[in-house]
């Protein structure tokens, strides 16, 4: 699908419009379900926009929510998961959770600079 013919399709009356991905043919059926999902997972398989980056950071006896809750407020981005101390990886975890994990993936957008040792003080603090 070229991004050019995006604005022609929706005018021709498209309800979704996504841009096949050999790697994740499940697209087209969140697009259907859930319309405007393919539109953020696109930016996330492309090279412009939000983009999920891991940060190695250590984070023992927080809960989830006030993980994600100190990185939103400090404009960081926006906690979407993390890796415990046994290398396994949670997406979503419940918010009163209490986490042990060695790093987290955090959707940033090109104005969000986080880094790991800012990510560290902060959830230290």
């Amino acid at each position: 699908m070229d991004d050019l013919n995006r604005e022609r399709l929706k005018r021709a009356g498209a309800s979704a419009i996504v841009r096949p991905l050999r790697g994740y043919p499940e697209m087209i059926v969140r697009a259907i379900v859930a319309p405007g999902t393919e539109w953020i997972i696109e930016r996330l398989f492309s090279s412009e926009g939000d983009e999920c980056l891991r940060f190695d950071v250590a984070v023992d006896g927080l809960t989830w929510s006030s993980v994600v809750r100190a990185v939103l407020e400090a404009n960081y981005g926006t906690p979407v998961g993390y890796a415990d101390v046994e290398g396994q990886f949670h997406s979503n975890p419940p918010p009163q959770a209490p986490i042990a994990a060695t790093a987290l993936f955090i959707l940033v957008d090109e104005t969000q600079k986080p880094t790991n040792s800012a990510l560290q003080k902060l959830l230290e603090g």
